[in-house]
């Protein structure tokens, strides 16, 4: 260990600074189970997207009774709740990186949370406006850039990359 200068005004260390005080271990975790949760979500909207039949538009109290009676609601509703999950994760790993003060780190989990949530926009119309495909294409630039982003943030909060 080379020494630490101390003057009355300064602390000066002649050590380079290392990785391991940029790494962040809480952020790892969240950002790693929120690339868990995206890879699922992207499995079950691609099996809504592919399988699943919605009424075309819904519309009025009708058009939900309609949509709960769907025998394959389970699947949309998984991929619901997977969404709402991800907005949770997306919000507390962007509270997490403000605390850390690491620009890079901050961008990119603030860019994943905008991303969860515009896919999570797109879903809500795609399923009200009865499977319009120019909301499934939101969806799916949503969790490009959401999945990207996260695996950005993981690299930074990992001390991998600055």
């Amino acid at each position: 260990m080379q020494p630490i200068f101390v003057d009355t005004t300064h602390v000066i260390s002649t050590e380079p600074l290392g990785h391991g005080s940029l790494r962040h271990p809480l952020l790892v975790a969240l950002v790693s189970l929120e690339l868990l949760v995206l890879a699922i979500q992207f499995v079950l909207g691609m099996f809504v997207n592919l399988f699943v039949t919605l009424p075309s538009p819904v519309f009025g109290m009708y058009g939900m009774m309609q949509l709960m009676v769907n025998p394959e609601m389970p699947a949309v509703m998984g991929h619901m709740v997977g969404g709402m999950v991800l907005g949770g994760l997306a919000i507390l790993t962007f509270a997490g990186s403000t605390v850390t003060r690491n620009r890079l780190l901050i961008a990119t989990t603030g860019g994943t949370l905008a991303s969860v949530v515009g896919a999570g926009i797109s879903g809500m119309e795609f399923l009200f406006s009865g499977q319009n495909n120019a909301f499934s294409y939101g969806m799916s630039v949503g969790f490009l850039l959401a999945f990207t982003l996260a695996f950005l943030s993981l690299l930074v909060a990992s001390g991998r990359a600055r």
